[in-house]
């Protein structure tokens, strides 16, 4: 970040104090617990937390400032006198404005990218493909919220040539802020599922807080149009150049400046992604029929950028899988597949249809838990995943999480043990370690706040033990 404190009060409305406050701004953290020597703590107030409790412990990790209110600053004056404070009325605005304001002085692409599904990985993708020419600024592993995407902006500095940034949404409106913040130049909808139906209803409601993407593009920016989802080519951008493509001859509301189709050529004998996009043959390094649009969609976006699509193939070919998305590890003859990170609806059909493509010699089993935030169709969509386990003819499941009966209740032959609460694993790991046998193959998943990470985490080490 090119930013300097004697520069903050006409960009924010703030006091320094002490008010000679010099030098450049070091990188922004808000989480205590990570932040590193020489880095400004912003006393973000959180659901369960006030940043300002942890000011002190910031200091004494090395902060280089605290942004605090003015109540914040009164609490720590005195207990740390010699310490270094930015005031402000909110912390959260003053970081969103700052962001805002610092990053119109950059003309320079800035790539917004938002879906139910498949945000993260695509991103992913897409920052290996444009890192082999340009230097970019990437939004770090989820931050893709009110607080993450202005973070993200604050690391632009004179040597960046490319922004690229996620975009999630959890309620009406959290897209046009973020956009209002980051002014994209460039907008990809990748999708849209039932996924936060508790902030939004339906889906039709979550399309319409998708497109506020596209809508909020310059004249002279670019949308990209995936022909593939439904919700995604009705949508309408105020962007002179819309570039449509996918797999299908699904047709865009409105025209397209440039229209691709490209070629699905079907899954690995390891269940890799395969597509042909203008000549071009791209294999996965990734799992999953899911991934091939999310790579045909980077690959899209990066050639625009002029990045050769050879080069893109290649760097796809050799790119490891995400951590919690569909990662595979073979222990003591059981194929373990984490996919754990966090589940919709949508990600879970995914996920199950990768299972039952497996080839393996012994049985298909799944964890599942809890799928949140999905509103009054929670119970009619949990117990459309067990119809999913039905419909993919798998062995057998393993439920946790009080939504989960629903889904239970649907296949009460093929359950091989539930629980309403997901805070104590224990016994669900004893379960899964007495069930699998070597030759098995088992996939984890659940939303993130499930913390199935912990049972992967278990089992691998008992697997290990039983190995060793």
């Amino acid at each position: 970040m090119s930013l300097t404190f004697a520069e903050l009060p006409a960009m924010i409305k703030c006091r320094l104090e002490p008010a000679v406050l010099k030098g450049k701004l070091g990188t922004s953290n808000f989480d205590s617990r990570l932040l590193q020597p020489g880095q400004v703590f912003w006393a973000l107030y959180g659901e369960k937390s006030d940043g300002h409790q942890f000011v002190g412990e910031a200091f004494q990790r090395g902060a280089q400032a605290a942004v605090v209110t003015e109540k914040g600053f009164r609490q720590w004056q005195e207990k740390l006198p010699d310490a270094a404070f930015v005031v402000v009325e909110d912390p959260l605005k003053a970081l969103q404005d700052l962001a805002r304001v610092y990053r119109s002085r950059f003309s320079l692409p800035v790539i917004a990218l938002t879906g139910s599904n498949g945000k993260t990985a695509t991103k992913e993708l897409l920052a290996a493909a444009l890192g082999l020419r340009y230097r970019i600024v990437r939004s770090e592993g989820n931050f893709n919220n009110h607080i993450g995407v202005p973070l993200t902006l604050l690391q632009i500095d004179d040597k960046t040539e490319i922004v690229l940034t996620e975009m999630g949404t959890n309620h009406p409106g959290d897209i046009e802020l973020l956009c209002h913040i980051a002014a994209p130049t460039a907008g990809l909808v990748l999708n849209v599922g039932p996924a936060h139906l508790e902030g939004f209803g339906d889906e039709e409601t979550v399309a319409v807080e998708k497109s506020a993407l596209l809508r909020s593009l310059p004249a002279n920016g670019v949308a990209f149009i995936s022909c593939d989802d439904f919700h995604v080519r009705r949508m309408s951008s105020t962007a002179q150049t819309c570039i449509c493509y996918g797999f299908s001859q699904g047709t865009a509301s409105f025209s397209c400046t440039q229209r691709v189709k490209a070629e699905y050529l079907g899954l690995t004998h390891d269940a890799k992604g395969r597509f042909r996009l203008k000549g071009v043959d791209f294999i996965l390094n990734w799992y999953g029929q899911h991934q091939v649009h999310n790579a045909l969609s980077a690959a899209m976006v990066a050639d625009y950028f002029q990045i050769p699509l050879i080069e893109i193939a290649e760097t796809f070919a050799s790119l490891p899988p995400l951590k919690g998305r569909l990662q595979l590890d073979t222990i003591a003859g059981v194929t373990l597949i984490d996919d754990c990170y966090n589940a919709n609806p949508a990600s879970t059909a995914a996920a199950l249809d990768f299972l039952s493509s497996l080839s393996v010699p012994g049985r298909k089993l799944v964890v599942l838990g809890d799928h949140l935030e999905l509103g009054k169709a929670s119970a009619e969509l949990h117990r459309s995943i067990g119809r999913m386990v039905v419909d993919r003819h798998l062995d057998g499941a393993f439920m946790v999480g009080r939504k989960m009966c629903f889904a239970r209740d649907e296949i009460p032959a093929l359950i091989l043990h539930y629980q309403p609460d997901y805070t104590e694993l224990d016994d669900l790991i004893a379960k899964v370690i007495s069930h699998i046998k070597p030759g098995d193959a088992l996939l984890v998943k659940a939303s993130r706040g499930v913390g199935l990470d912990r049972l992967i985490t278990a089992l691998k080490t008992k697997l290990r033990e039983v190995k060793g």
